[in-house]
């Protein structure tokens, strides 16, 4: 999951404090976007003609539980950026992920 976040995924805290997650990816990958969903909730919505899908996640409880499952995970800067502005938001303690060594995957 937080492969993916990393990759194609963006946290989004509005104006008006409503956390969101979001994820665009291809067509051909929708059966990782309805786990995802059946996971944690939200919605998917087709896009871009039928080629691709987004999914959405706003709702409080779905979002704590996604931040929970990939505390720690998130390697990309600007994604930890994100995620620490939504951490702080529901007083979760953020945890940097360990540094990658030789013998890593």
């Amino acid at each position: 999951m937080a492969g993916v976040i990393d990759g194609v995924g963006a946290f989004n805290l509005t104006k008006k404090g409503i956390a969101r997650l979001t994820i665009i990816m291809n067509i051909r990958d929708k059966k990782a976007l309805f786990d995802i969903r059946h996971q944690f909730g939200g919605s998917i919505h087709i896009i871009a003609n039928g080629y691709a899908l987004k999914y959405q996640i706003s709702h409080k409880k779905g979002i704590i539980a996604l931040l929970g499952a990939v505390n720690g995970l998130i390697r990309n800067p600007s994604k930890l950026l994100q995620m620490n502005k939504l951490c702080v938001k529901y007083n979760i303690v953020p945890v940097y992920p360990k540094p990658l060594t030789y013998y890593n995957g």
